[in-house]
């Protein structure tokens, strides 16, 4: 924040979560200044699993809110539609 990055670009599967814990204990005061990233894995793409996930994330970076959530990568065994 001090030298001018605004943008936090994690996942729920970087450090199987640790990563979200890690982020969500260092940006409570700065919350409302910056936006976070964060990705669905790919063996949680189905609508439960994407709710879920979601979820999980939400908790670990400790916010009501992730500014951009999409899917990390494709998975081939479960269909996009």
């Amino acid at each position: 924040m001090e030298i001018g990055i605004n943008l936090i670009d994690t996942a729920e599967m970087y450090g199987s979560g640790k990563s979200e814990e890690i982020i969500g204990n260092l940006i409570s005061e700065y919350r409302e200044d910056i936006v976070i990233a964060s990705k669905v894995h790919p063996y949680h793409l189905t609508y439960r699993g994407v709710k879920k996930a979601f979820q999980g994330s939400i908790n670990r970076l400790k916010t009501d809110y992730i500014d951009f959530y999409y899917v990390h990568w494709p998975n081939p065994i479960i269909p996009m539609h």
